[in-house]
């Protein structure tokens, strides 16, 4: 595994120790926490069981604590890292589950840039029954890195049991889950109208482009930022960012790196996180045309 930037990525299972925890809890709410090296974990719940009420929305948190100065990544970790990966084999009465990142951090060490959680975080998870309900069980197994100086593996897997209750129950860990919620970055135009991506360009060569993205909010952006994600060939430098006018609207130029050069992001789709330094971020997909120019914005329902 390459060195980056001071980050080695220590594989301890070369050593014979990569730890691999299988845990199985009665409780309701929580797993018990998986003791690592360097990090712990558990999944909690935000219910007290599956409510017979199938209107009702059923998460999961996957909690994970760090030492100070310590971090794991995003879904999409940039210049370095891998982002953890879930596995639900095994579990019953589980339909779907999707994954909701909360907005991440911005690490940057030597011109690399890296995003993800530094401390602890709480990734909600919105379950989807196959029957709702009734109960689910939960059968989880993920693969997931932290890293300081060193960058370690850890595997491990949780178990909990949902029942059916007749009445709603709220679990303790609710407020938690709910938290981390509001920061996940929204997908709806309707309900992001305090921020705005108004304009997006592409200008340059293949191999050779940078990005321009113009956003605006109701409030000042001196502490806003932006994350493109787009096909594995491309990497994003750091954005250099300029308020206009108020300070309300603000101006993001986005050298594009890539390992091939022809690689042109004319055309491909990217998504688009943008946050406003207080706590609101929206995500947009978007494809640009073959001037560079936005030609569709695909917004998901909340």
């Amino acid at each position: 595994m390459t060195t980056l930037a001071g980050e080695r990525f220590i594989y301890l299972a070369s050593l014979g120790v990569l730890l691999f925890v299988s845990i199985s809890v009665g409780a309701a709410t929580e797993s018990e926490w998986v003791e690592h090296p360097y990090a712990r974990s558990r999944i909690i719940a935000s219910h007290e069981g599956v409510p017979r009420n199938a209107d009702t929305l059923l998460y999961l948190g996957w909690e994970v604590k760090l030492p100070d100065g310590w971090k794991t990544y995003w879904r999409t970790p940039g210049d370095a890292g891998r982002p953890a990966s879930f596995d639900w084999r095994g579990s019953t009465n589980l339909k779907a589950v999707e994954v909701l990142y909360p907005q991440p951090d911005r690490f940057e060490i030597f011109g690399l840039q890296t995003f993800g959680y530094e401390g602890s975080v709480v990734i909600p998870m919105r379950l989807y029954p196959e029957h709702p309900g009734l109960p689910v069980s939960i059968e989880l197994s993920t693969w997931f890195m932290a890293c300081q100086d060193i960058c370690v593996p850890f595997e491990a897997s949780y178990s909990l049991y949902l029942p059916a209750t007749e009445i709603m129950k709220i679990s303790p860990y609710a407020s938690k889950i709910r938290q981390q919620l509001a920061r996940v970055p929204r997908t709806s135009l309707i309900s992001s109208a305090g921020l705005r991506l108004q304009t997006a360009r592409l200008r340059g060569q293949a191999g050779h482009q940078r990005l321009t993205i113009l956003i605006e909010a109701d409030k000042l952006l001196s502490g806003a930022d932006v994350i493109i994600e787009a096909s594995e060939e491309f990497r994003f430098g750091l954005p250099q960012m300029a308020l206009l006018g108020d300070g309300r609207r603000a101006r993001f130029v986005i050298p594009i790196r890539s390992y091939l050069d022809s690689a042109n992001l004319k055309g491909k789709p990217l998504t688009v996180t943008i946050s406003d330094g207080w706590g609101m971020a929206i995500e947009q997909t978007i494809q640009l045309d073959t001037l560079g120019r936005v030609i569709e914005t695909l917004a998901k329902s909340d």
